[in-house]
């Protein structure tokens, strides 16, 4: 009898924490696209978004244990600790206990580790990347999409692939499609279009410096959104070595690029050449390179750190492997990889 006693208050008490934490992630979802309108709204949610991680993602919590940052000594947004992205590669980072919808791998060298991250609804990493588009260059109702992307059209589990074909998908009128190398039937498609929208060519570096070096095509009224991945093909070059050939070699007079990756939900994107623009779901933080603990102010060069506030089921604090300055509250600049971290497909700012 007092086994099924305690059985039974074993599956009360778990019901009781399930419907907590249900009622807990509702909430935040149901502020994530209101509360970050405004500067203290943003500094709001993440506090609250930071206690709901602490409380239901047990590598967070043991990481913030580590550096002695529980709830109580994290008062404001700059006291919350950010989690190494490297831990997507060894790790299944969630935010309570759920079965993975999709799973999102990034891009990885021969005989590196790739990062995964899982997604509990992928409905919700669709219309937040469909926000962050809109929140910064406008309706996608606007655009019709061409996508030069044959590394990641290989591996077949790339969260940028998924994003170019949901917004292709959103509308047939936008669908240019997806090219691995057929550049002579790219060019027929963007050169036969007559919807009147603005045509986005979204490409992967390498494959856009071979589009741009072998035809020398005439794409002055295409956008040219470059996502970084020279990963090896070829001269590594500096970023503005790499837009001064595609301006040429495609005649545009500027290069715009996406800057996500597989551990966020959210992207930035460029509305003048080299500098990002934040959604309004995302803040950057710079940290000294060898303090991770010692913020920098504006226009100084240090370690990249997100708050992604979109990433309420995984980890909404990362500390990344880029090197960056922060211009100001809503822009930033990436100026390339850590001495330390791996190569990888995101967008790379080489030094040269």
């Amino acid at each position: 009898m007092q086994k099924v006693l305690y059985a039974r208050l074993t599956f009360v008490l778990l019901n009781q924490i399930m419907d907590t934490y249900n009622r807990y992630r509702t909430e935040l979802f149901e502020k994530l696209y209101t509360n970050v309108n405004t500067e203290s709204g943003f500094s709001t949610l993440a506090l609250e978004i930071f206690h709901f991680q602490y409380r239901y993602n047990p590598l967070y919590a043991k990481y913030c244990a580590l550096l002695a940052k529980q709830p109580e000594h994290v008062k404001n947004p700059e006291d919350i600790p950010f989690l190494p992205i490297q831990l997507f590669k060894s790790n299944e980072v969630k935010t309570g206990n759920w079965r993975s919808e999709r799973i999102f791998q990034s891009s990885s060298t021969t005989g590196t580790i790739p990062s995964k991250n899982h997604f509990r609804d992928i409905e919700v990493y669709d219309k937040n990347t469909e926000f962050c588009f809109e929140d910064l260059m406008g309706s996608l109702k606007n655009f019709k999409w061409f996508a030069l992307l044959p590394s990641y059209l290989e591996r077949g589990n790339s969260s940028l692939v998924h994003m170019a074909k949901y917004f292709m998908e959103m509308d047939p009128d936008s669908n240019g499609g997806f090219y691995l190398n057929e550049y002579d039937a790219l060019l027929n498609a963007i050169k036969r279009d007559k919807s009147g929208r603005k045509k986005i060519l979204l490409g992967v570096s390498y494959a856009l410096l071979d589009l741009a070096n072998s035809f020398q095509a005439d794409l002055h009224d295409v956008i040219i959104m470059e996502t970084g991945g020279m990963k090896g093909r070829g001269k590594e070059l500096s970023k503005e070595e790499l837009y001064q050939e595609l301006r040429s070699g495609l005649n545009v007079p500027m290069i715009h690029s996406e800057y996500g990756m597989t551990e966020l939900m959210s992207q930035a994107y460029t509305l003048q050449e080299g500098v990002f623009d934040l959604p309004k779901t995302m803040q950057v933080h710079i940290s000294d390179l060898n303090d991770p603990f010692e913020w920098l102010g504006h226009n100084q060069q240090g370690r990249i750190h997100i708050m992604d506030l979109a990433n309420i089921d995984t980890c909404a604090f990362l500390a990344t492997d880029d090197m960056g300055i922060r211009l100001n509250e809503n822009q930033f600049k990436v100026l390339g990889r850590t001495d330390a971290s791996e190569m990888r497909g995101c967008n790379l700012l080489y030094t040269g």
